[in-house]
This record gives structure tokens, sequence and C-alpha cells, in this order.
């Protein structure tokens, strides 16, 4: 999403995004955690941990439909960002391409990740 430009079509569900963790990383663990709760309004944590680990937060206003469970889901999908699985499609194609190349070009040129916090 360049630009901070949302586009609907092109945006990947964080459960799209939890089942391709959970195919590279099988023993993928998340948690969430509300850190506050005052005044109508929540601040979440979420942590995605496979072997490293990618921590982010989300903060929102209840008294929607699943309020609650929505600000959640926003925390978990910025921590599956974090760890490296994009938002958009896009985004995850042009991800695969790049490990395609890195794949081919052998092992002398493939990098480690490290895990983001915000």
């Amino acid at each position: 999403m360049p630009g901070g430009s949302f586009i609907p079509d092109d945006y990947l569900a964080v459960k799209k995004r939890l089942a391709l963790l959970y195919a590279d990383h099988p023993d993928a663990a998340i948690t969430t955690e509300i850190l506050s709760w005052q005044d109508g309004f929540v601040l979440a944590k979420a942590t995605v941990q496979a072997g490293r680990a990618a921590v982010a937060h989300a903060f929102g206003k209840l008294g929607g439909e699943k309020a609650l469970e929505k600000i959640e889901t926003a925390a978990v999908g910025r921590a599956l960002v974090h760890f490296g699985y994009p938002a958009t499609e896009s985004d995850l194609e042009r991800a695969v391409q790049e490990k395609k190349k890195r794949h081919a070009a052998g092992p002398a040129q493939n990098t480690g990740t490290q895990s983001v916090t915000t």
C-alpha cells in the first residue's frame, strides 16, 4: 500500500495470512493481550512466534459488533506484517518472486530476517 492508499480488492485478509503462517510454521504461536481498557477504548497487543517473534499493537473504540475481536485481529494482522506476511496480494506476490530469486541465486544470497516490534 504505497503512499498509504487502501485498495480493498488488494487486501489480504488476516485469516489468509494466518493460513500462510501455519503452512510455513506449523508450530507457530499467536498470543493477544489487552493492555488497556478505559472509557470505551482498548489497546491490544499481538505476538507472533515461530523461531523468532514479531509484536504489534492496535487501538480502537468499543461499541460496534465484535469491536474487541476486530481490534485484536488488527493487532494480529500488523504482527503478521512485521513477521513477513504482507497485507496485500500485490506485496505478497512481490515477496514470493523475491524469495524465488534468492533461492535460485543459491544459499550465499539468502539472508536472515529480523523481527520488528512496534
